[in-house]
């Protein structure tokens, strides 16, 4: 992201009105939220510097995105991992990040897991709304 020119576009301001006029179903409210606000003025990347986590990567990965769920620096044995734990020795993170994994106990995964059951049943219902656009309600 190009913060220097978000921040000319007043981005964080029009995030917050945004968010305050409105309220809107989403799945993704802050993704959702910057694509409508930047309409426009988005450039896509190539994709391979925004690749999730698989089991086999294209040999033109350039980044690998840990989003959402399955973070290596809360589950163990996910995809990528390794490469992961190799790039993060090289940096001022890396205890942290093994601090948070250890301190991601039974609990936490059982919330995350019921964050992920909510989000994907959320998603589902959305993708069966009759209308091709959600429209914003103002609040």
């Amino acid at each position: 992201m190009d913060m220097k020119a978000l921040r000319k576009l007043g981005y964080l301001s029009a995030l917050v009105d945004t968010i305050n006029k409105y309220d809107a179903d989403l799945v993704a409210p802050d993704q959702d939220y910057m694509n409508v606000i930047l309409r426009g003025k988005i450039k896509h990347m190539d994709p391979n510097w925004n690749m999730e986590p698989a089991k086999k990567l294209s040999e033109d990965v350039k980044l690998i995105h840990f989003n959402l769920f399955n973070k290596p620096w809360h589950y163990e044995n996910v995809p990528q991992e390794k490469l992961f734990w190799n790039a993060a020795r090289g940096t001022g993170f890396y205890g942290e990040l093994k601090r948070q994994l250890a301190a991601f106990d039974e609990e936490k995964r059982k919330e995350d897991h019921a964050k992920i059951d909510a989000l994907l049943q959320k998603a589902s219902r959305l993708a069966k709304v009759k209308k091709p656009i959600i429209e914003f309600v103002e609040k």
